[in-house]
């Protein structure tokens, strides 16, 4: 039977690719728009295709490779066709001008995207003049219509879309007067404001918000108030670009009745990207609004092969990670009541946390990994100093490192610790434990350093009588620790076993487990690490060869590859700076004393070394 795909953007087409590759079909893809490819059609920049089809290209390049290769895969595209609907026997209802036609469907794949929200989703009041649009609108204009547009122009937001917008606004004549965010910093990477600032001084206002659009027939102005004061401003301008603040396209979602999840405000997916209705999948920016175009490809693909899983298509890897799973293979896995199994487990997050993607974990599916084998995060809020933890019915499951939290930008956390999910517990959280009023700090050296949480009495040092033991203090910790920290300056402790038994010190409930904790330290020192080159010599060579690799495609690449060449620059400096501060760090380590703490939080106990 055919397998419908709707939306022929990079994670429709790759699901097609994949499924013909694996011998599944017919594949249909419907798609309202004339031209298959989606969204890159219209982003003439590039870095397009790097993880999916591993090179640089252009966006509308990458599009018709997509198009292309799913046509020579053997998928029948049917463009400027709108589906209007789907039963829950996957009947699917397709408009086109030729008429209204229903396909009967084997499986089902939403891969419709995400977009921008306007104007008036945000709530801006004012005038309704000409020259206010969003980023896709501007890059249909001037990338698609070739349209020029002269004037001053504003740009709302200050995540990667904005400095794109900023960028297309550049190309067309205008004159970008400033980039605008409520957040009190700009979200993309610190290159990309480095780029903006240097070759169109483009500035950035942070803590600032659109409070009204005026103009009578044409864009005359906008007010810019501050969101702490609510002093306000009139800035001239004659465009205005609202970029950014994604909703996923899940109008057809909702109109089939499945469940949603508040947070993406898309379909509710587990890790084979399954939602609610089985034998209905959805992959892409539908689910995780929005990620780059390459990974939404990937995001396809792994639907892909788990519907031909589910359909018992492919030949014997068609499975690939479902292996295990117990209707893996049937011929009637996929349809309705097959192998989705009545239970759930949910997967939420807690502030400062906005939204995770995949958001459940079937019954029958907790050893099948999400795409790329790892979650995707986002944050409403900057944190310095997060570390993530998965916890079930209070049982910890995993602990990230410490991260940095950005609203706008991705946070992985990989799915490792998915087998240890019990299918019949409660719902799994994840939520920032050093919010919790935990304080962190650095012990070790070097990049290998590792991280520490100390802070209030963990809930296990209280229950610490176990066995009539007596619990142990926070001064008996110390000392413990101090122990520790003479043995490691010694070389009688390497810097994984020292970090390691800290980590066990900090946990230790009773004077038992402490006491194990020192008892097997070795009399003299341990064997001498291996010499390895200085830390400055990889930085410096990293450097060159990162340096001579952008050299050389800006040569290939030409016409505004300075600006990918001030990119790439910037991030070798960082790169350089970070690996000449570890070495520091090394040395002091080396020298006996311990780095200084890396990390700060709440007020709280503290190791003090």
């Amino acid at each position: 039977m055919t397998i419908v795909v709707v939306g022929a953007g990079p994670a429709g087409l790759s699901a097609a690719i994949e499924l013909r590759r694996r011998g599944v079909g017919p594949v249909l893809v419907a798609d309202r728009e004339t031209e298959a490819g989606g969204v890159p059609r219209h982003c003439f920049h590039t870095g397009f295709g790097l993880r999916d089809r591993r090179r640089v290209m252009t966006g509308p390049a990458y599009a018709r490779a997509l198009a292309a290769a799913a046509v020579r895969a053997g998928a029948e595209l049917r463009l400027g066709t709108t589906v209007t609907g789907f039963d829950a026997a996957h009947a699917v209802t397709l408009t086109s001008g030729r008429g209204s036609e229903t396909v009967r469907a084997a499986a089902v794949l939403l891969a419709t995207g995400c977009r921008e929200r306007p104007r008036a989703a945000r709530l801006v009041p004012g005038d309704r003049p000409a020259g206010v649009m969003t980023t896709g609108e501007l890059q249909q204009r001037v990338y698609l219509g070739h349209e020029r547009l002269a004037g001053r122009a504003l740009v709302v937001g200050a995540e990667h879309v904005s400095f794109s917008a900023a960028v297309t606004l550049a190309h067309a004549g205008a004159r970008v007067v400033a980039l605008v965010t409520e957040y009190e910093r700009q979200q993309s990477y610190a290159a990309f404001r480095l780029g903006a600032a240097l070759r169109w001084r483009v500035p950035v206002w942070t803590g600032s918000a659109i409070g009204r659009v005026a103009g009578r027939g044409r864009l005359s102005g906008v007010e810019v108030a501050d969101v702490g004061t609510d002093a306000a401003r009139f800035v001239p301008c004659d465009i205005v670009v609202f970029t950014g603040d994604w909703i996923p396209d899940h109008e057809l979602a909702r109109l089939a009745g499945l469940a949603m999840d508040p947070g993406t405000r898309g379909p509710v997916v587990d890790t084979r990207l399954e939602t609610s209705a089985p034998g209905v999948f959805a992959a892409g920016n539908l689910v995780h609004p929005a990620e780059t175009a390459d990974i939404a490809a990937l995001s396809g693909r792994h639907a892909a092969r788990h519907i031909a899983a589910a359909l018992g298509a492919g030949g014997p890897d068609a499975a690939g990670p479902d292996a295990g799973r117990p209707d893996a293979g049937r011929p009637d896995a996929g349809r309705p009541g097959a192998g989705t199994g009545a239970g759930r487990v949910p997967v939420r997050v807690e502030p400062p946390l906005r939204w995770i993607s995949p958001n459940a974990i079937a019954s029958d599916a907790s050893l099948v990994p999400p795409p790329l084998g790892r979650f995707v995060l986002r944050s409403q809020e900057f944190r310095r100093l997060a570390r993530l933890e998965v916890r079930q019915d209070g049982r910890l499951l995993a602990r990230s490192r410490v991260t940095r939290l950005v609203p706008e930008r991705p946070v992985h956390l990989r799915a490792a610790w998915l087998a240890r999910v019990d299918p019949a517990g409660g719902p799994v959280r994840i939520f920032n434990r050093a919010a919790a009023g935990l304080r962190l700090i650095w012990v070790g050296s070097g990049s290998r350093e590792a991280p520490v949480t100390t802070g209030p009495e963990d809930r296990r040092t209280a229950a610490a009588a176990r066995g009539g033991q007596l619990g142990a203090s926070q001064a008996d910790r110390e000392a413990v620790i101090d122990a520790l920290k003479a043995a490691y300056v010694a070389e009688r402790l390497t810097e994984d076993e020292f970090a390691a038994r800290v980590g066990q010190a900090i946990a230790g409930p009773t004077h038992a487990d402490l006491a194990a904790i020192t008892a097997d330290i070795p009399s003299g020192p341990v064997a001498a690490r291996p010499a390895r080159m200085p830390d400055r010599l990889v930085a410096w060579g990293t450097g060159a060869i990162i340096a001579a690799a952008a050299l050389g495609g800006a040569v290939l690449i030409g016409g505004s590859a300075w600006i990918l060449w001030a990119i790439t620059m910037t991030g070798v400096l960082l790169f350089t700076v970070s690996v000449l501060l570890a070495a520091r760090q090394e040395q002091r380590s080396r020298d006996g004393q311990p780095p200084r703490s890396a990390l700060t939080g709440p007020p709280g106990p503290a190791v003090r070394f």
